[in-house]
């Protein structure tokens, strides 16, 4: 089992750090069940949008010239997010959960991972906690690394959890944990439960739901996501499928 703390940002993104490379770059990261890939900014990215800040400040940024290590795999990549998209090459490195400086976990084998030179909305690297290993456009079978350092024996429990609290301030640190390969019951475990709904505002109008009080609504749950998606075609259903951002 490891765990590290999360930082809360605005009470909407929760950041953690990893190292890559050889000698190890420390870098940021939201961790994103809704994504499928560990993807990075660039050294000299070009990054458009109201959330951009690390490719023009130059920090946050991994170099794969300062590590030994590091391989292109010549692959592209493009992931998109709502309004947001990145975009740029597959590279393979050695990756740890943590920072360089403080206690990590380190894959034994490399990873693959986007090395995003264009970005769009939000420049921020996100690391993808996808529920299975997937399969890319191009023919590549890449183990997600959640997989992948379980299958390298690193975890006993394919399972992770995270912890979250709120902030009074736009920002704290080591308000939130990580833990992969266990549950930590003493903190807080509480069953997944329906939404209930009785009305929404769609397009500017506040539209009944037709749910009684009583009535529950099967969701998804996905970190870093703050609104409640809802598909308008099934609103007036007595259950609807949702994104519930948490």
């Amino acid at each position: 089992m490891y765990n590290a703390n999360l930082t809360n940002h605005r009470n909407a993104v929760y950041m953690g750090q990893i190292s890559l490379g050889t000698p190890p770059q420390n870098i940021r990261v939201i961790f994103d069940t809704g994504s499928t890939i560990l993807w990075v900014p660039s050294v000299k990215c070009k990054s458009t949008g109201v959330l951009v800040n690390n490719c023009k400040t130059g920090s946050n940024l991994f170099s794969f010239r300062k590590s030994t290590t590091a391989s292109n795999t010549t692959y592209t990549f493009e992931e998109k997010y709502g309004a947001g998209k990145a975009k740029g090459w597959v590279f393979g490195d050695l990756l740890a959960f943590g920072a360089p400086d403080t206690k990590h976990l380190k894959v034994r084998s490399k990873v693959h991972f986007g090395l995003a030179t264009k970005i769009e909305h939000s420049d921020y690297a996100i690391f993808g906690l996808p529920s299975h290993d997937y399969y890319n456009q191009y023919g590549n079978v890449h183990k997600s690394i959640f997989h992948q350092a379980y299958y390298e024996g690193l975890f006993n429990n394919p399972i992770f959890t995270i912890h979250m609290n709120r902030c009074s301030i736009s920002k704290c640190r080591k308000s939130g944990k990580i833990t992969f390969g266990d549950v930590i019951d003493r903190i807080v475990t509480i069953p997944f439960i329906g939404l209930l709904l009785i009305a929404v505002t769609l397009d500017g109008r506040s539209e009944r739901m037709g749910l009684r009080s009583t009535t529950t609504c099967m969701c998804l749950t996905r970190l870093w996501s703050v609104i409640v998606v809802l598909p308008k075609l099934y609103y007036r259903r007595h259950c609807v499928t949702m994104l519930l951002g948490i």
